[in-house]
């Protein structure tokens, strides 16, 4: 597999993969992802627990079942699950300018579930 790293490209390509996929759902899956990754319950490095592991858990499906329902291919290459393999336990360190702390945060989370929250608006 070729080595990836993220630009303003790939970005746009993950969150336009993302929300091409988060369609597919309803309005109530959607917001359980969201409070998933809000809670910091979703890591990508495990497929119980991966994008659609979460997704399959609120569906009470396989994960299998749950993307042969959507018609989608799982697998890494795919620019979301690439997105949501780098969320877990990983966090990155932040500065707060107005606090002066420093928090640890995941991006890929927080910037996942603000693209939830816009799935959401548009239901």
């Amino acid at each position: 597999m070729e080595k990836r790293f993220l630009n303003a490209v790939t970005i746009e390509a993950c969150e336009q993969d993302f929300k091409k996929i988060m369609r597919k759902f309803d309005k109530a899956g959607i917001a359980f992802l969201q409070q998933a990754l809000t809670a910091e319950e979703v890591n990508g490095c495990f497929h119980a627990t991966d994008l659609f592991g979460t997704l399959a858990n609120f569906y009470d499906e396989r994960p299998e079942m749950l993307c042969a329902r959507i018609g989608h291919t799982r697998g890494i290459d795919n620019p979301a699950e690439y997105w949501f393999f780098q969320i877990g336990g990983r966090k990155t360190v932040s500065h707060n300018r107005k606090s002066q702390e420093r928090e640890d945060k995941c991006l890929f989370t927080e910037i996942a579930a603000r693209w939830c929250k816009e799935l959401i608006a548009e239901k």
